[in-house]
């Protein structure tokens, strides 16, 4: 989950639903596997620059508009992905219920920024 701030207040929050208010959008994006490969595969450096371009790509889906109302962030933290191939059919599928809240990456990231002495920047 990308989120873009929309609010320089983000920096002072500590909590999922403060840091709530200050998020104008979320975008779904998934990092796209590089591949799988059996053990022992022996793998040229063309190959792995390959794999490495195709796992930054990711994929970007929805944007849509963040909230701090109660249920959408219930939602949000209790949200299902599904992967799908080309024909509809399901590959893999979970739930977050074993991952922390999507908004905490907001709060660590800020707190990455703040020991460098950097800021979360809006719109960014």
């Amino acid at each position: 989950m990308l989120a873009r701030v929309s609010n320089e207040a983000s920096t002072k929050q500590s909590t999922i639903e403060e840091v709530a208010v200050n998020i104008g959008q979320l975008i779904a994006f998934v990092e796209a596997p590089s591949g799988m490969y059996p053990i022992r595969t022996r793998l040229s450096g063309h190959v792995l620059a390959v794999m490495n371009f195709i796992a930054r790509l990711g994929v970007k889906d929805d944007v849509f508009q963040a909230s701090s109302d109660v249920d959408f962030l219930t939602n949000l933290g209790s949200m299902k992905m599904t992967a799908k191939d080309s024909l509809g059919n399901i590959l893999q599928q979970g739930n977050t219920t074993d991952v922390p809240h999507p908004l905490l990456g907001v709060l660590f990231v800020r707190d990455v920024l703040d020991g460098r002495d950097e800021r979360l920047k809006v719109g960014a």
